[in-house]
C-alpha cells in the first residue's frame, strides 16, 4: 500500500479482525489464572455467539460484516481486551 492511500470499509474490518485472535489469547491467559476451566467456547456462550463461527472470523476465514465487528469488538472491550 503506497503512504496516504486510504482503506476500504473492508479492508479496515480485515485489519480488525486480525487483532482478535492476539486479543482473545491474551484475554484466556488472562482469566485462566483465576478461572482454569474458562475457554474460547464460554467467552462466545456469555456474549451470544456461535463457537464456529466466532473460529472462522477469528481465523480470517470469512469476511465478517461490520454488525459482526462491531458485536465482537463490543465484546472484547467488556472483557477488557
Amino acid at each position: 500500500m503506497k503512504i496516504g492511500q486510504t482503506l476500504t470499509p473492508v479492508e479496515i474490518r480485515l485489519v480488525t479482525a486480525r487483532t482478535w485472535k492476539k486479543r482473545v489469547d491474551l484475554l484466556l491467559k488472562t482469566r485462566c489464572k483465576k478461572d482454569p476451566s474458562y475457554s474460547e467456547a464460554q467467552f462466545c456462550a456469555a456474549h451470544n455467539f456461535d463457537p464456529g463461527f466466532f473460529n472462522r472470523i477469528k481465523n480470517i476465514k470469512v469476511v465478517p460484516t461490520q454488525k459482526t465487528v462491531d458485536s465482537v469488538e463490543k465484546a472484547l472491550r467488556k472483557e477488557g481486551v
